[in-house]
């Protein structure tokens, strides 16, 4: 492994000729529609890029590099799994030990549970254990007490049921068997084995204002790694690793040799089990018929990752994300989009985004309706027009660029809303239901620009018409080969 990380910097931004310039460039432009972040990728441990976007803390300038820390979240449950199977290496446990064996008060109802239902999210137990989120103040026995009285969705067996709260319990586990802290278990077995020197948890000592991420929703800080409590074991096991890009790079090296599991224990990690799951990791086949690895993260900052791994074509890949939208992660929206410019040149490149006078933004703000159903609202905030459609028929045209029949897509949207309706029907205490979503654009030129929605990556033609005294009163958009105009309003 030595040889492998002596001839890599992977401290340093890094593009290589090729399939590092495209995945640069598309980056880049994403950049100016609210991408941020940072991201490694590697083939056959050559460095193709390593590179931050954007800025880990705004208000302070400080820009995204591999040298950032950002949290990875979920991505930390198959650390978790790894120290599971350490123990049962050791002889200390077995995964398939019931939970009760290692675990005081267990009830009755929760006696068949075992370690490999914990880690496959087949234990029946529900997803969140606390009515705050991840960073509510818990201490390891108020965790297992909370988590082993709440009600069980189903009796344990191969159903799939995602449950942060298992990997809570297996770091319990961790720390009742080894008989040291589960922080510090990860940091001497896992962290320092595989030579990951910039990798602690949250709030660690390590970790400076100037080297750490702050996450954004819609621009707004949400705060940095130092303005949460913690670590809490409302989080442990579940999530609350902090790492950088080189770092990640040298933990999937580690993992791919023997240095952390021996070839059976590795079998057990990434093996298939229910839901293309194994412990803590999604296994899959990719579009060639190869395996795929990986796993995602995200939380209430504004922050989310990716990790990719290829391991028969040796390709690795990491990313960042420091911004959501709409508290959605941004992770959602890119998922695998961002490693497209890998595999091929069929992808969208985003448009160059030019500068705008947002003295002028005010002009744009307003209704759009084509008629009573639907309609587009323009708003202004934090520095970006965001555009909402509002309505089935303007709803598809920005979320599905390929339908040609928009007919087709007001039809189904209705019967899916006729289908959610039937579903709440009685249910008093349920918002209601709305073909609404908030997307982020910027101009290329104001007078008749593209704009991108991350989620089902759309490009689409917006364009807005003046009048003779150059004011804006309707708006055009483009989507596939059709074109409509929609009346501003007000």
């Amino acid at each position: 492994m030595k040889e492998l990380l002596n001839d890599l910097d992977l401290t340093t931004t890094k593009v290589e000729n090729g399939i590092g310039q495209k995945l640069d460039q598309y980056l880049t432009r994403l950049e100016a529609f609210g991408f941020s972040g940072a991201m490694h990728v590697s083939i056959k441990n050559r460095l193709v890029l390593n590179k931050g976007y954007g800025y880990a803390n705004r208000e302070k300038k400080i820009q995204n590099s591999p040298e950032i820390f950002y949290l990875i979240s979920s991505i930390s449950k198959h650390f978790t799994s790894i120290a599971i199977l350490q123990l049962e290496m050791q002889d200390k446990l077995r995964v398939s030990d019931i939970i009760a064996k290692h675990l005081p008060g267990v009830p009755k109802d929760k006696e068949r549970i075992t370690l490999h239902h914990l880690m496959t999210h087949t234990s029946g137990l529900q997803d969140m254990h606390t009515e705050g989120d991840d960073f509510v103040k818990m201490s390891i026995d108020e965790a297992i007490e909370t988590i082993l009285g709440m009600d069980l969705l189903w009796e344990p067996d191969n159903r799939f049921s995602y449950s942060n709260a298992g990997y809570v319990l297996l770091a319990a586990i961790v720390e009742l068997v080894s008989g040291i802290s589960f922080v510090d278990y990860i940091k001497e077995n896992l962290f320092k084995n595989a030579e990951m020197e910039n990798s602690c948890f949250y709030r660690d000592e390590m970790l400076k204002e100037d080297n750490v991420s702050h996450g954004y929703n819609d621009g707004i800080n949400e705060g940095s790694l130092f303005s949460v409590y913690g670590p809490t074991w409302a989080l442990l096991g579940a999530g609350g690793v902090v790492s950088t890009l080189g770092d990640m790079y040298k933990w999937i090296q580690a993992l791919n040799s023997n240095i952390l599991l021996s070839d059976e224990a590795k079998k057990k990690l990434l093996t298939p089990y229910v839901n293309d799951y194994g412990y803590g990791l999604d296994i899959t086949k990719s579009e060639t018929g190869t395996i795929q690895i990986r796993h995602t993260g995200s939380n209430s900052l504004g922050f989310s990752s990716n990790m990719l791994w290829w391991p028969q074509e040796e390709i690795f890949v990491m990313v960042f994300f420091n911004q959501s939208f709409n508290m959605i992660p941004m992770v959602d929206f890119l998922g695998n989009k961002v490693t497209k410019p890998i595999f091929s040149d069929d992808y969208i490149i985003p448009p160059v985004v030019k500068e705008f006078d947002i003295c002028n933004a005010k002009d744009y703000v307003g209704q759009y309706k084509l008629d009573k159903e639907n309609e587009f609202l323009v708003e202004f905030k934090n520095e970006r027009l965001y555009i909402t459609p509002n309505g089935p028929l303007f709803f598809h045209i920005l979320t599905n660029s390929l339908a040609s029949d928009f007919s087709e897509n007001e039809i189904l949207h209705k019967k899916t809303d006729e289908t959610m309706k039937t579903l709440l029907d009685g249910d008093q205490s349920s918002d209601p239901i709305s073909s609404s979503i908030a997307i982020p654009m910027m101009p290329v030129n104001f007078d008749d620009f593209r704009a991108i929605h991350f989620g089902f990556e759309t490009l689409t033609n917006i364009k807005f018409i003046r009048n003779d005294r150059k004011e804006i009163t309707e708006l055009e958009i483009h989507s596939d080969s059709n074109k409509l105009r929609a009346m501003k309003t007000k």
